[in-house]
């Protein structure tokens, strides 16, 4: 039984460290005691790591300004708002996620547009949109300049956009599933800034 244990063993360490770590092994005798074996397994099976979790990166504080907030503001209603009434107005509300800390620098956030129009004193709403998208900005004398955006194209492109335009961890843990009471407040301010209006 002794014999027959020891050999299941030694196939086993053949498999495990393959046909080259087969050549490399040193001669094993039938009578190794058990305790060699362990030695021998812990020197020739590699170490054994797990996956670290898949965790947030931390925000770089990032403090805008009023004018540098109306700034992006405006640039969202221009970009991202679609107005599809004469009389309509588009209002946007976001939320920065996250920014990188490198000039020029990248401000990745949530933004929510909406068209809103009024039809016989009733305030409707028209066309909307609700996306992540990345900013590309510096400042100069003026403020706060927007170089470039990008935002996930819609339909079967949404999900390899999101991995291409925005960090991995940012994907998986904001994005695909975004924070429903996020939303709402930034809904709750476009309906602020719509009260204000009409």
């Amino acid at each position: 039984m002794g014999k027959f244990l020891l050999l299941l063993i030694f196939l086993l360490l053949l498999v495990l460290a393959g046909y080259a770590g087969y050549k490399s092994l040193p001669f094993i005798k039938s009578q190794l005691a058990s305790t060699q074996i362990t030695k021998l397994v812990s020197q020739t099976m590699p170490a054994v790591t797990s996956t670290p979790a898949v965790t947030p990166s931390p925000t770089p504080s990032l403090k805008l300004d009023t004018a540098d907030s109306q700034t992006i503001n405006s640039f969202l209603v221009a970009s991202l708002g679609i107005k599809t009434h004469n009389l309509g107005r588009v209002y946007c509300a976001y939320k920065i996620l996250n920014s990188g800390i490198s000039r020029p620098r990248v401000i990745y956030l949530w933004a929510i547009c909406q068209e809103y129009y009024s039809n016989q004193g009733n305030i409707i709403p028209g066309s909307g949109i609700s996306v992540p998208l990345t900013l590309v900005v510096t400042w100069n004398n003026s403020g706060l300049q927007i170089i470039s955006h990008r935002i996930p194209r819609a339909g079967v492109n949404y999900q390899s956009d999101l991995k291409d335009i925005f960090p991995s961890d940012m994907v998986v843990n904001q994005l695909l599933n975004p924070d429903r009471a996020m939303l709402s407040d930034l809904q709750n301010q476009i309906n602020l800034y719509k009260s204000h209006s009409f």
